[in-house]
């Protein structure tokens, strides 16, 4: 259920992960047992991988990553179309005690150049090319 509210044929019907989430939890108990719902949110949290949000400070950004002990801290991709170098801004929020997530964004909230900007499948080379070179990188690693 969880995927195919996700990944409709049509992507302006497809749901972000926190809007099918939400979904799911009114269908408790009609459709879904509670412990199953409950053990899905644990396991893919309240804004998962692939989430786009509003910060507290007004940013938008993309939740790259959970963490397990501050689910509402994970990892994320902070819009910044004027990064240096063309590289992402990664911010972890469980290490910034002044910003925090403020709510889920849909992507149809956003403008053509935020959506393409924050698109999971536009960064996801340049995270697994950069996780590759640090890992053969011997400088690096000493």
């Amino acid at each position: 259920e969880y995927d195919s509210l996700l990944h409709k044929r049509r992507e302006s019907e497809s749901l972000m992960p926190w809007e099918a989430l939400g979904q799911i939890y009114a269908k408790t108990k009609s459709q879904f047992p509670d412990e199953v719902v409950i053990a899905l949110i644990k396991t893919v949290g309240v804004y998962p991988p692939g989430s786009i949000v509003e910060l507290s400070d007004g940013k938008v950004a993309l939740v790259l990553s959970l963490n397990v002990e501050a689910r509402m801290k994970p990892m994320v991709l902070l819009y910044d179309p004027t990064a240096s170098n063309g590289r992402p801004r990664v911010i972890d929020l469980a290490a910034e005690s002044d910003r925090s997530i403020a709510r889920g964004v849909s992507k149809q909230q956003l403008s053509p150049a935020v959506r393409d900007y924050l698109d999971l499948y536009r960064w996801t080379g340049y995270f697994i090319q950069s996780s590759f070179k640090t890992f053969q990188d011997p400088a690096k690693s000493s």
